[in-house]
């Protein structure tokens, strides 16, 4: 069964990243990318017929915040099974602190490093020995 993942970014460099990250840890992992994210929501709302396994989003975007995302996905008993992961440049405790009182399976800081973030991700993607192919 193809799992899917939806990423939210603003910075289409980062969901570059993100994406190129995903694909070397399991190629077979269906990413769809948004860089606003009321169109992500209007998607997952309206368009999808399947539920994505994973939502991946940026915390500080224009029209709806990371944490309003999430509060909204959050509602719907669909999306109860989704892990969804929050990342941002910074992330302060107290902001960590709130996105796991809403329902935030996973939050990171962005790092700066690519094999970091693959390390993450493999992570939260639930691979513990590294890269498949």
């Amino acid at each position: 069964m193809t799992r899917t993942a939806i990423l939210i970014d603003d910075d289409q460099d980062d969901l570059e990243i993100l994406k190129e990250t995903i694909a070397g840890i399991d190629p077979l992992l269906n990413c769809l990318g948004f860089i606003y994210p009321l169109q992500a929501m209007k998607a997952l709302r309206e368009e999808f017929v399947l539920v994505p396994d994973f939502i991946f989003t940026d915390i500080n975007m224009p029209g709806m915040t990371g944490i309003e995302l999430v509060q909204k996905l959050r509602e719907q008993k669909e999306f109860n099974d989704t892990i969804i992961t929050v990342l941002s440049t910074s992330l302060a405790p107290d902001v960590q602190a709130t996105l796991k009182k809403i329902g935030v399976n996973h939050s990171f800081q962005k790092p700066a490093q690519v094999g970091a973030y693959h390390t993450i991700v493999t992570n939260i993607l639930g691979f513990k020995g590294g890269p498949t192919g």
